[in-house]
C-alpha cells in the first residue's frame, strides 16, 4: 500500500468512527494532509531551507530569494534580522560568526539556484510524507505501515470478539 492510499484509508476509518460516535455523516477532513515529517539532521534542515528560499524562483515571474520578503532567506543571509524567526541549529553550524554563517548560507542557496529547477525538485523525491535521506524516508514509511498493520490487526480481533459475543447473546 502506498503512503497516499494509507493516509486515505486512515482518514476514511477516522471519519467512520467519528461519524458513528456523534451520529452524523459525511466528510470529517476536507483536504488531504500536505505536511511532511522531516529528518532532524543539519543537512536535511539546510536542504529544506534552501528549497524554501528558492520557492519563488520557480514561478513564471522569478523572484530572487533576497527580493522576496516573505521568506527566511533575508534573515539567514544576513540582509536583515527578523525576530520572528528562531535561528536554526543547522544554520549555526555553518560557521563561527554570523557573518561566516550568512556567507555560507548565501553560497548554499546560490549553488542550489544555479543547479536549476530539476535539482530542487529532487529534494522532495521519494515518499512525499517524509523529508530527509532516502534511508530515513524508507524507515519512517515502514514504521508507519507497521503501526497501521498492528492497528488493523487489533481492530479485526476486536470486531471478531464483538461478533462472537453478539452471536452468543442471540
Amino acid at each position: 500500500m502506498n503512503p497516499e492510499s494509507l493516509l486515505q484509508s486512515v482518514n476514511t476509518s477516522f471519519a467512520k468512527l467519528l461519524n458513528h460516535a456523534i451520529g452524523r455523516t459525511g466528510s470529517v477532513v476536507e483536504l488531504r494532509v500536505k505536511t511532511q515529517v522531516m529528518e532532524e539532521t543539519d543537512e536535511a534542515v539546510l536542504r529544506l531551507q534552501a528549497y524554501l528560499a528558492l520557492n519563488r524562483w520557480h514561478y513564471a515571474k522569478r523572484t530572487r530569494p533576497e527580493h522576496f520578503r516573505f521568506s527566511g532567506y533575508r534573515h539567514y543571509a544576513g540582509i536583515e534580522r527578523d525576530d520572528r524567526i528562531d535561528t536554526s541549529e543547522a544554520w549555526l553550524g555553518l560557521g563561527e560568526t554570523d557573518a561566516e554563517r550568512a556567507a555560507a548560507y548565501r553560497e548554499l542557496v546560490e549553488t542550489k539556484r544555479l543547479e536549476g529547477k530539476a535539482r530542487d525538485e529532487e529534494v522532495l523525491v521519494g515518499p512525499r510524507y517524509f523529508f530527509g535521506s532516502v534511508q530515513y524516508c524508507l524507515s519512517r514509511t515502514e514504521h508507519l505501515l507497521s503501526q497501521v498493520r498492528d492497528h488493523n490487526r487489533e481492530l479485526y480481533e476486536a470486531r471478531k470478539l464483538a461478533a462472537t459475543d453478539a452471536s452468543q447473546k442471540d
